[in-house]
């Protein structure tokens, strides 16, 4: 008995220490260099403005992470985020579906301009959303190079703002 109990408390070590070792590789290797410069290439597609992310990891309880987050273009900054987190759930992306229970931004600031027109530089964006609309939102984010992440269904319950400011 007190040999099957070791046993499986070794596998469990095992088991963790493989976990542990998978989410440092995801932090040092796969999201810096990779899954950033993709952030980083859609976002600018999408907003036609420029973009700089400072730092991007993955957390066990908050999910992914993207910390100083910033949107400009030649003129001003559009958007500055200090932190965004969202969780999602692996297992749905096997069945074509992205669920995203929550997102989490902290301390955004917002940079709002109105033109002389009575338009506000906010409207921009959303008209680079609206003239992709042969394309989902998902598959607009997402590079043709994912092939897999293609013609999934993407559904967010919860948005969650903190401490947000809007400058005029």
């Amino acid at each position: 008995m007190k040999k099957k109990k070791k046993l499986i408390l070794a596998f469990i070590i095992v088991l963790f220490l493989i976990f542990a070792s998978g989410i440092i590789y995801l932090n040092r290797v796969i999201l810096p260099v990779r899954i950033k410069s993709l952030i980083i290439n859609s976002l600018q597609d999408l907003t036609q403005k420029k973009v700089s992310l400072k730092e991007m990891q993955f957390n066990i309880f908050k999910g992914l992470v993207l910390r100083n987050l910033t949107i400009y273009d030649e003129n001003k900054t559009f958007l500055e985020l200090k932190e965004g987190s969202c969780t999602f759930f692996i297992l749905p992306v096997f069945k074509k579906m992205l669920i995203i229970p929550s997102i989490r931004l902290k301390s955004p600031v917002i940079f709002l301009k109105r033109r002389s027109d009575n338009t506000f530089n906010i409207q921009d964006v959303f008209s680079n959303i609206a003239s992709k609309k042969q394309k989902t939102l998902l598959e607009s984010l997402v590079p043709s190079k994912i092939k897999f992440l293609t013609g999934l269904a993407l559904s967010i319950y919860k948005i969650s703002v903190s401490n947000c400011t809007l400058q005029f």
